[in-house]
């Protein structure tokens, strides 16, 4: 056998290849037409879009920004009011205890003035 007859293929092996590799007419119906390429975008829409999205990703990562600040505003606010709140409740319940003791005291001085 010489090289010729390697690279020589048959009838059948040529219609095979076209029958899986071939382009119906009914296929080609669903390419874009000039007509359909003329309402494609644009390399120059595509840029003025891209821009339209920077400039909004932009506005919204700024508006995001100020969200966070406030936010941590709000929680350090929040831990000071926090913070007072349990210092305030920590004096009553001393001033409780202290006012507790004062009656408990004027108790035992009006038994004894009772008794007397």
């Amino acid at each position: 056998m010489n090289s010729s007859q390697n690279n020589d293929i048959t009838i059948a092996e040529l219609l095979r290849f076209l029958q899986e590799n071939m382009l119906t007419k009914e296929e080609s119906k669903n390419f874009a037409t000039k007509d359909d390429l003329k309402n494609f975008a644009t390399k120059d829409d595509l840029r003025a879009l891209e821009i339209k999205m920077e400039q909004g990703f932009s506005a919204i990562n700024t508006r995001l920004d100020g969200i966070d600040k406030e936010l941590e505003d709000i929680k350090a606010h929040l831990a000071r009011v926090e913070k007072m709140a349990k210092e305030d409740a920590d004096a009553a319940a001393k001033e409780i205890l202290n006012l507790k003791q004062r009656v408990s005291m004027l108790e035992k001085i009006v038994l004894k003035l009772q008794a007397a």
